[in-house]
Formats: structure tokens, C-alpha cells, sequence
């Protein structure tokens, strides 16, 4: 395995909502693992010269799932004293899809008001991949370091950042069992935590199932998505520090990382 460090910056914040939600729906906390692949699958595909799907056994994938069995995991941290604030701001939405027919013949009723999720905060942070070395010798060091600087936002496509260094480096494989790590984690692999520095919120799992990817699919979302642990800020800010866990389960495998512990969970690995 290889990990890929890619070091950038919001310029405002971003949004990444839940899917097949409300117009009102909030932001996640933090761009989700599937949220990270998927800036990284945009650039691949723009790189690669591929569309932004791709036709498997005649349905329509996001292209997207071409990496999906290379990526094993990736997670991101927000550099250590920087915020992030959830807020929802009101827009106005075109709504005349929605409105009966008598009333559409008056303009002034082709609109209404919603909350739109986002997270504020011009902050640094640094995203982890971590690659099984098959994608290396498939597309080549250098191809995947493009990929990493090729990333152009987190979420929606208003929510641009600017990368300003990528590396590829070697994990090292610890054995521990308590640890402090900034990078957010699967609750399942996580037997005790420190609930001072990490609090439980609800992200898409990863990897999902391949039909995730499925333009056409419907899936509800209790089948997507799953708890998280991610560091505790003040009140409801989204801070860079470390959060502490105490024991993980036997499903999991501590990595460190340069300066920083990840924890792997091996379900990741589980069709590898």
C-alpha cells in the first residue's frame, strides 16, 4: 500500500448534503470518504481524457468506480488550531416544477425560500489516500500525484479549494491499541473512545456498494450511511486537534502516517 497526501485550503468552506434529501437538508460536518474519492475520480477522469460516466454491462456509473477497488480508505484532517462553522444560508430556489398548473401562470410563484447547508471557513486541511500499489504500476507515480493536484473542490462544485503539495509515501504498520489521531474514523472499528475530544456523526459509508454508483439506483439512506467518530470543537465548531481512542476492535489496524495515527478499517480490504 501507498498513501497519497494531498495539502490544500477551503476558500470559503464547503457543502456536501446528504443525497436525496430535502432542499433544506444540512451539511455534513466534514467531506465523507465517498466525497474525497470523488474529487479524486473528477481529476483522473479529466487527466485520463474519460467522461464523467462510464457504461458497465449497459448501465451508466460514475466513473467514479473505476477506483474504487484501488482506494482502500481515505479520510481528512483540518490543520490543528483552525475552525470550521455548519451554518444553513437562505436561497431562493426555482420551485414552478412543483406548483400546480393554475398557479403557474403567476411568476411571483415559481419561487420559494430554503435553508441550504454549508460549512464557513477559509481552513487548511490534508487528505489521506490510501492505495493498494496496483493503481501505481497502472497509472504511474506521476499520473496519481496529478491526480492529487488535479482536485479542484470538496462537494458541491461551488466548494473549490487549492492544493498546494502532493506526495505519495509508505505507511508504517504499528501495533497499538490506544492512540490520538486527527483524521475521523468508522464507529464500528472503535471499541472505547475519549467523548471529550470526539463526538458520533452520521457520514456514507465506504466503500459502498457498487450500485452507489448506479445513476439509475435509488437507495435509502439507512443502507448508505453509518456513524463516524471526528474530533469534539467548541460548542458546534468543526475543530483541527486530535481525538482520542482508547481501544479499537480486532476489525481494524493502526497506520502511522508521518507525524499522525490513521486507523484503517479492514472491512475496506474485505474484496481485495
Amino acid at each position: 500500500m501507498k498513501v497519497l497526501i494531498v495539502d490544500g485550503e477551503f476558500h470559503w468552506g464547503f457543502s456536501v448534503r446528504a443525497p436525496y434529501t430535502s432542499a433544506g437538508s444540512q451539511s455534513y460536518p466534514l467531506p465523507p470518504p465517498t466525497t474525497l474519492v470523488g474529487a479524486l475520480a473528477r481529476a483522473y477522469a479529466k487527466l485520463l481524457s474519460k467522461g464523467e460516466v462510464t457504461i458497465i454491462n449497459q448501465d451508466l456509473y460514475s466513473t467514479t468506480i473505476e477506483l474504487l477497488d484501488y482506494v482502500v480508505w481515505a479520510s481528512i484532517k483540518l490543520y490543528r488550531n483552525n475552525y470550521m462553522m455548519p451554518y444553513s444560508d437562505m436561497i431562493r430556489l426555482l420551485r414552478v416544477q412543483y406548483v400546480r398548473e393554475p398557479y403557474r401562470i403567476e411568476p411571483t410563484k415559481w419561487f420559494g425560500v430554503s435553508a441550504f447547508g454549508k460549512v464557513y471557513g477559509n481552513t487548511k486541511f490534508r487528505i489521506v489516500y490510501i492505495l493498494l500499489e496496483d493503481l501505481i504500476e497502472k497509472l504511474g507515480r506521476d499520473i496519481i500525484v496529478r491526480m492529487g493536484l488535479g482536485i479542484v473542490s470538496l462537494g458541491s462544485k461551488e466548494s473549490i479549494v487549492s492544493i498546494s503539495n502532493v506526495k505519495l509515501v509508505d505507511p508504517v504498520k504499528v501495533k497499538l491499541s490506544s492512540f490520538e489521531t486527527p483524521y475521523y474514523v468508522p464507529r464500528t472499528v472503535v471499541d472505547e473512545f475519549d467523548e471529550v475530544t470526539a463526538k458520533v456523526v452520521s457520514m456514507p459509508k465506504y466503500p459502498p456498494r457498487k450500485s452507489y454508483y448506479l445513476l439509475r439506483e435509488y437507495i435509502g439512506l439507512e443502507e448508505i450511511h453509518e456513524d463516524y467518530l471526528i474530533p469534539r470543537g467548541p460548542a458546534n465548531l468543526i475543530q483541527g486537534s486530535n481525538m482520542k481512542i482508547l481501544k479499537i476492535t480486532n476489525r481494524a489496524k493502526v497506520l502511522r502516517v508521518e507525524n499522525d495515527f490513521l486507523l484503517l478499517p479492514l472491512r475496506s480490504m474485505r474484496s481485495r
